[in-house]
């Protein structure tokens, strides 16, 4: 179990007026905000996740992953890009209301170069506390993250910043056609498709997989692949590989274990192979390194399933 401060918020304050963070835009080091917590140590796990059935010649068991980027705080939503390094959400305190993370002055996107470097704050914007930003996603030099702040069509939108690392330009706003006319879920770009998870009508049943390509500067009406990969059951947060022959995303667990799932379908004599559950134990949101291993968010419980107390980042190495 974590031990948090008495007053957190006080804590972090306190930290920042030390010289914790920068007194021109109010964002606070990580390691300041971790201060009193304790780590949850993976052995001590009462769901620990796993590999499926007939995997193992394929997949190493999964393990946090190695660095510094996993904490006593939480770290979610992974988002590899190819040659450069690992884009996550993190949060100190999960459990508070997002209304109170947006102040905090750590909480939002960060970036561990190759994932084994210190992880550093992606600031998009000009001071802490004017966004809250999340669910990344990468397309030609540009970083695609959902949030909420002031110039949005809906109360979370997707915005587009140029970026290397976590230097980042000033974000736009992606647009009407993304934002109104598709408002995805967490999505995926490949090339001139862009991969969401919706709970419009037309689809399977739950969240399904949808796509959209780019047509000029705007995107077609979004299609549904059917059956598979989507299904009776959640489909969302997907990603492909680089080559584009694998599918995978977060879904429901169909092996009678707690939380979501990480699910695989592959693209096979022009047509999606049935979903095969990969990772199975509250596995999330899943990205693939350089290599094609499995980076994935794994959220720690005790045990009933009872409270969420953080989160880390899990690997499953290609053997």
């Amino acid at each position: 179990m974590q031990n948090r401060p008495t007053s957190f918020r006080t804590a972090l304050l306190i930290s920042c007026l030390a010289g914790g963070c920068d007194p021109d835009d109010g964002f606070l080091e990580r390691g300041a905000s971790l201060e009193g917590l304790t780590k949850v140590d993976p052995a001590d796990d009462p769901y620990p996740p796993f590999l499926g059935a007939g995997l193992a010649a394929e997949f190493e068991d999964p393990v946090p992953l190695d660095g510094p980027v996993n904490s006593a705080g939480a770290e979610d939503s992974p988002f590899w890009v190819a040659g450069q390094g690992l884009y996550f959400f993190f949060t100190p305190d999960p459990q508070i209301q997002a209304s109170l993370q947006v102040l905090d002055g750590v909480t939002g996107i960060w970036w561990s170069q190759g994932a084994a470097a210190e992880p550093e704050r992606v600031k998009l914007a000009r001071r802490s506390g004017e966004s809250m930003d999340g669910c990344e996603a990468w397309q030609d030099g540009e970083l695609w993250f959902c949030s909420i702040r002031e110039g949005n069509h809906n109360e979370i939108d997707w915005w587009i910043a140029t970026c290397d690392g976590a230097d980042c330009d000033e974000p736009d706003n992606a647009g009407e056609a993304i934002n109104v006319d598709l408002m995805p879920g967490e999505l995926h770009l490949h090339g001139d498709e862009l991969w969401f998870g919706s709970d419009r009508a037309g689809g399977q049943g739950g969240q399904d997989l949808w796509m959209a390509t780019a047509q000029g500067e705007g995107w077609s009406e979004a299609t549904n692949p059917g059956a598979p990969p989507n299904d009776s059951e959640t489909q969302m947060m997907p990603v492909l590989s680089a080559d584009g022959l694998e599918l995978w995303w977060n879904g429901t667990s169909q092996q009678g274990q707690p939380g979501p799932a990480v699910w695989r379908s592959l693209w096979v004599d022009g047509a999606w192979t049935e979903g095969q559950e990969v990772v199975s134990s509250f596995a999330g949101e899943p990205t693939l390194d350089d290599e094609g291993n499995v980076i994935f968010v794994h959220h720690y419980y005790t045990e009933g399933p009872g409270e969420m107390l953080e989160a880390d980042l899990y690997i499953a190495r290609r053997r």
